[in-house]
C-alpha cells in the first residue's frame, strides 16, 4: 500500500476544508518544495490558488493546518495563475 500517496490525499482534503472554512474555493494545488520560512518546510505543505467568496483570486502556502503568506490579486486570474506557477 502506498501510504505516502494516502497521506497526501488526506492533507489535500485538509487544504480544501481549510479554504472552505475561510470562504474560498481551491482552483489548483501543488506540493510546496524548498520553502525557506522557518517551521514551514515539509512534505505535506501545498501552494494553492483559490477564489474567495468576494471574487478575489489568492495564492497561499498551506502549512501547519493553516493558510499563510497570501498574495491577493482582486479579479486578475491571469496574474494569480502566474504567481501560483512561480511559487514553490
Amino acid at each position: 500500500m502506498d501510504y505516502l500517496h494516502l497521506s497526501r490525499q488526506h492533507y489535500f482534503k485538509a487544504v480544501t476544508a481549510r479554504a472552505g472554512y475561510q470562504g474560498a474555493t481551491i482552483l489548483e494545488a501543488k506540493p510546496a518544495h524548498g520553502h525557506t520560512t522557518a517551521g514551514t518546510h515539509g512534505e505535506f505543505h501545498f501552494i494553492v490558488l483559490a477564489l474567495t467568496e468576494r471574487g478575489e483570486y489568492v495564492t497561499w502556502l498551506y502549512a501547519n493546518d493553516g493558510m499563510h503568506h497570501g498574495h491577493y490579486f482582486n479579479d486578475d486570474r491571469a496574474q494569480a495563475l502566474a504567481d501560483y506557477m512561480e511559487r514553490v
